[in-house]
């Protein structure tokens, strides 16, 4: 099954707001499956345009998205996963 996207959203209970995570597949090799999962954080309350506050809350909105991901696979599965950091 690889014609499929998966779009989530749900509150983060780690800072107010929806967290929203988008999954979709990507062109690959035969044998090979591979997709992309990108996320986005509506905060609420944000009071500042302080960029080390935006940072610091964005930042613990990820964390909490990749361990919940994390959680739902085993361990053999996760080692699977080669995440590709990006700007």
């Amino acid at each position: 099954m690889t014609a499929f996207s998966y779009r989530n959203v749900f509150d983060c209970p780690v800072d107010p707001g929806p967290l929203i995570v988008n999954v979709t597949p990507l062109a690959t090799d035969a044998g090979v499956g591979r997709f992309h999962m990108d996320w986005q954080k509506i905060s609420e309350d944000v009071n500042t345009l302080d960029l080390s506050v935006v940072k610091k809350r964005l930042a613990c909105s990820h964390e909490y998205m990749r361990d919940c991901f994390k959680e739902s696979l085993t361990e053999e599965a996760w080692r699977l996963f080669d995440p590709r950091e990006q700007d």
